[in-house]
């Protein structure tokens, strides 16, 4: 979801702004997370950023070159090719955090079920973050059930460990496992 990756980039710049930070984006381009990282800077919605004085974006661009972040937007992006990317730029600039948006599409060159594909890209994230000793965090998707499910003949969409897409191994390799929820959807939902 787009909430989750503006969360995402919102603390991975925080982080760079006194450490060290990689944001690999498997899915949006590096033009768009700038973007969204322009928004979150200026306080201005996404839409309304043609707004922004000319004053007010050299002063983002100034703060935004002097922060230790990193992405990388490469297409079809595998765990191997990842984990080196990530050693790589750890041993120029120490890193203190490494985000993978999102789980289910890295690759891992193996001929495998996607549910399991998942669980070795996890298990390899969760190595790479004891290697690095920095913490991963990694979006995942969601399954669909989660908009479906009854609970006392009412809609709870209220997310659950087993709505996590294509594995339970995401379970079996995190440290911690935080959703993310939109309450007033939720009570807009219920009677």
């Amino acid at each position: 979801s787009s909430d989750l990756t503006a969360l995402a980039m919102q603390i991975c710049s925080n982080i760079a702004k006194g450490g060290s930070a990689i944001f690999f984006s498997l899915e949006m381009h590096r033009r768009l997370l700038k973007q969204r990282l322009y928004s979150l800077e200026s306080e201005t919605p996404i839409n309304d950023l043609w707004r922004i004085t000319p004053s007010k974006k050299a002063n983002i661009d100034a703060r935004f070159n002097s922060y230790n972040l990193y992405i990388d937007d490469t297409n079809g992006l595998d765990i191997n090719s990842l984990m080196n990317r990530a050693m790589a730029f750890h041993k120029q600039k120490r890193l203190d955090i490494v985000v993978v948006d999102y789980i289910q599409i890295v690759g891992t060159q193996s001929m495998r079920s996607k549910s399991e594909e998942v669980g070795i890209v996890a298990e390899k994230l969760k190595t790479l973050a004891k290697e690095l000793k920095c913490p991963v965090l990694a979006l995942a998707q969601m399954s669909r059930a989660v908009e479906s499910r009854q609970v006392h003949n009412k809609k709870d969409s209220r997310p659950m460990m087993s709505d996590l897409a294509d594995s339970s191994a995401l379970e079996k390799w995190s440290d911690c496992v935080i959703f993310m929820q939109r309450p007033f959807l939720i009570n807009r939902e219920r009677p």
